[in-house]
């Protein structure tokens, strides 16, 4: 999907596991959301496997 956009540029894998009831020891999920608070993402792609 990102190679397909032309004005997409890929920054990073953030693997996270956990429960989505909180954000207490997710690691990924918390840099990643620190990046784009930061203005370093714009768009997040996410993949879920049931």
């Amino acid at each position: 999907m990102i190679k397909n956009n032309k004005d997409w540029r890929f920054t990073g894998v953030f693997y996270d596991v956990e429960s989505g009831l909180s954000r207490k020891g997710r690691t990924e999920l918390n840099k990643m959301f620190k990046k784009a608070e930061k203005g370093k993402i714009d768009y997040m792609v996410f993949m879920m496997k049931a």
